[in-house]
């Protein structure tokens, strides 16, 4: 999908033919994925939502067609089933530049890593749910 048309591609369905950078559209009947390359925009994203819509309609498939959203790294077994070659084993690993950015946000709103509120400890006298003196029959 290139600035929302669809641009088709030739050749034999394989990993490396996906680029992190763009996305894409698999049309397979009764389902269309739409795969996300890593570090699509926003708006790009978006745009290869409704070019799938748009698909789907001038194909003048029924409204029950499904869309599925696949996002690069965690492509569903169904998807990779679509492919001639998917090397096994070759999920990616789930980023860790965020965590940073996560740490600082709650840093900011005064709470802990843990998400727990900074500040002095309060010792809170929990009252007992039964008292002792009752009769157990």
């Amino acid at each position: 999908i290139v600035d929302g048309q669809l641009k088709l591609v030739e050749g034999e369905l394989s990993k490396g033919m996906l680029e992190n950078n763009t996305c894409y559209l698999l049309d397979c009947g009764a389902e269309v994925f739409v795969w996300v390359g890593r570090v699509t925009q926003v708006d790009e994203r978006k745009t290869a939502i409704q070019a799938a819509e748009d698909f789907i309609s001038s194909q003048n498939r029924p409204k029950s067609t499904r869309i599925t959203r696949v996002i690069q790294g965690y492509e569903t077994h169904s998807f990779k089933s679509k492919f001639d070659t998917w090397p096994s084993g070759s999920a990616a690993p789930p980023s860790e530049e965020g965590r940073g950015k996560v740490a600082a946000l709650l840093k900011q709103q005064g709470m802990g890593v843990k998400g727990m509120a900074k500040g002095p400890s309060v010792n809170e006298e929990v009252p007992p749910l039964l008292e002792g003196g009752g009769k157990l029959e």
